[in-house]
């Protein structure tokens, strides 16, 4: 093989290989790309970005044509498909920036100019581009080619979107969409993960605000993934101190409740949910108070007296139930009150837990912490007892005098065994 034959495949190689990395490079580009392109954002009036793009492009193609001119058939092709591509680009964002009425608006027509226009260009300019490699088009010319369909990629057209799809139809697997859903950062309304979606790919219930919305969806990935309430459950305590609207607090708690009791004692959750309704609870925003209280009651009331780690939550529990008894709250839809019940009545539980220690033949270490935290709660029992305004009192008083009275015993065989 002669020196000239040599440098002619050297070259024919370099260049291959520079179509190559360009189609990779634009390929490629979809992920970091996606990590600040926002989906549908010149739609909901995120115009800045968007303008300042066309100018470039505009800009661009303007130093082409009068500086940098392509010298090769497929180089001049992709330039005026870039030219076509710019115009279709203005005329769809005219159609757009003009007063929208009726249904369809003539807003309609950027979805042809440039969304059609440009699914069509796009792909028929980067093949002129990587044509024009073999035929030694000027290297400023490539680049400022493929820099101006990037562009137009991402910001005037939903070919970013046929990407992930196309690369794994052609490797036979679902990876690249997965990724390319992770990596949108803030994905509108109505592109935000369904339950299908969040059964598929659990990283996605992160995706969204904490509102009726997502909780629907969350509710019902769980339902269908009974393996991922650990995570849903976990995810919506991280969120909940972001969602700021009263009556979806109520439902969070709500369906959060739910979960709980669905997950039993099958599942381990990391998030600890004792810990989380102490917390809402010292919030004291009305009835959203009332129901992390309750829940505290009703599920974890056994561990709250018993774990040393709860010391805390039996302390403050027991204050809470206290105050709400001592300064009774009415529903009030004009002074907007927050409170549905008058007070906190957790006098069942408190008798239930009562009752099972007193049966016991001895009392244990656990069980002597457990008559400790008890005892907490005999003034609020007292003060309901006191209170005539509750609800059937003589009930609700021989309920409350039989609790102290079996936490009056238990304190008394608490005594003896330390004896």
């Amino acid at each position: 093989m002669s020196h000239q034959e040599s440098n002619a495949t050297v070259n024919f190689i370099l260049r291959l290989l520079g179509v190559m990395a360009l189609l990779a490079v634009y390929v490629c580009a979809y992920f970091p790309f996606a990590m600040g392109a926002e989906q549908s954002g010149l739609m909901r009036g995120r115009i800045i970005g968007p303008v300042v793009v066309l100018n470039l492009m505009l800009a661009a193609l303007v130093t082409c044509k009068l500086r940098c001119k392509p010298h090769t058939a497929p180089g001049r092709i992709a330039f005026w498909l870039c030219a076509i591509s710019l115009a279709g680009t203005i005329v769809g964002l005219f159609f757009l920036f003009l007063p929208q009425q009726g249904h369809p608006s003539i807003g309609i027509f950027y979805l042809l100019t440039p969304i059609g226009l440009n699914a069509i260009a796009i792909p028929m300019t980067l093949l002129c581009l990587a044509l024009s490699i073999f035929w030694k088009e000027k290297w400023v010319i490539v680049l400022g080619g493929f820099l101006f369909m990037l562009a137009a990629s991402f910001v005037f057209s939903s070919v970013r979107f046929q990407i992930p799809p196309a690369l794994d139809a052609i490797t036979g697997t679902h990876i690249f969409s997965k990724i390319a859903r992770r990596l949108d950062r803030e994905p509108g309304e109505q592109f935000r993960p369904n339950y299908d979606e969040m059964t598929n790919d659990i990283v996605l219930i992160k995706k969204g605000p904490l509102d009726t919305h997502k909780l629907y969806h969350l509710e019902t990935a769980a339902g269908r993934a009974p393996q991922f309430r650990c995570a849903i459950i976990d995810e919506v305590v991280d969120e909940f101190p972001t969602v700021q609207d009263f009556e979806t607090q109520r439902r969070v708690l709500a369906e959060l409740d739910r979960q709980r009791v669905a997950v039993g004692t099958n599942q381990h959750c990391a998030r600890d949910l004792v810990l989380f309704h102490h917390k809402v609870m010292l919030k004291r925003n009305g009835d959203v108070g009332d129901m992390a209280a309750w829940y505290l009651m009703q599920r974890d009331l056994d561990r709250v007296l018993s774990d040393e780690r709860y010391a805390v939550v039996a302390r403050d529990l027991a204050e809470y139930a206290l105050e709400r008894q001592r300064n009774p709250q009415r529903y009030n839809e004009a002074a907007r009150s927050k409170y549905f019940s008058r007070t906190f009545d957790g006098v069942a539980q408190i008798n239930s837990a009562a009752s099972n220690l007193v049966q016991k033949a001895e009392l244990g270490v656990v069980d002597r912490r457990a008559t400790t935290n008890l005892s907490l709660f005999v003034p609020y029992l007292e003060a309901r007892i006191r209170d005539q305004g509750e609800a059937n009192h003589n009930r609700m008083e021989r309920n409350c005098s039989a609790a102290i009275s079996w936490i009056t015993q238990l304190q008394e065989k608490k005594n003896h065994s330390a004896l």
